[in-house]
């Protein structure tokens, strides 16, 4: 279907979408206002292409860190009676819990671990957790990861990860990002859990394609 640009169309488009949101692809499009939204067009079709690997490094780090933490804490690692998590993680457990209650679902390690969001993922990486998870547990959910990747490298590429997520979760502009390079950070994280599920979510992406066919 051809979409005809004419100016009520465009009248209409922008007040819905809102000339602050439309800013940066104006700048873009040098006030050009068919490009403009030719330009928001192309940002949503990179934001849907980087859906698959975004879900996929998601689903890969966190059942693999749950593994570790099973292993290191028990089925049920999410009590917050172990002593171990700190604010704002601890409340980040409880909140998911009370979500669960209130749904009428069972408090199960599945649903704990979808509930949790990326942040709280992210944040048991960090350099509180050093001694008390990183060492003794998570550390091995990276299994592959190359020689001298320690905590503070993964966290790192992780919680970058994260911020790009947030971009596209939220419909910001991620078109003036080097989004090859974030790619490739993302299956190389997924790859340091597991090499074959990053050449399957490789295969799958189709963000190369839309790039290619800008």
């Amino acid at each position: 279907m051809n979409f005809a640009y004419s100016s009520q169309e465009l009248d209409a488009i922008e007040r819905l979408i809102s000339s602050d949101r439309l800013s940066r692809y104006n700048l873009l499009a040098a006030g050009d206002r068919t490009a403009t939204i030719k330009h928001y067009e192309y940002n949503t079709r990179l934001s849907e292409a980087f859906y698959t690997p975004l879900q996929g490094l998601e689903i890969c780090l966190r059942n693999s860190l749950s593994l570790e933490l099973t292993a290191l804490l028990g089925v049920t690692w999410y009590d917050n009676a172990h002593g171990v998590f700190q604010h704002p993680v601890a409340e980040m457990i409880v909140n998911a819990q009370h979500s669960l209650i209130q749904e009428g679902k069972l408090v199960v390690a599945s649903r704990m671990i979808a509930e949790l969001n990326f942040g709280f993922w992210v944040s048991i990486l960090g350099p509180r957790y050093d001694s008390t998870l990183w060492v003794p547990a998570l550390r091995k959910a990276f299994p592959h990861r190359p020689h001298g990747q320690e905590r503070n490298a993964v966290h790192k590429a992780v919680n970058a990860i994260r911020r790009l997520r947030n971009r596209v979760a939220h419909h910001e502009p991620i078109l003036h990002r080097k989004l090859d390079e974030d790619h490739d950070l993302v299956l190389k994280l997924i790859s340091w859990c597991c090499p074959n599920t990053s050449t399957w979510v490789t295969v799958q992406s189709r963000l190369p394609a839309v790039l290619a066919g800008k």
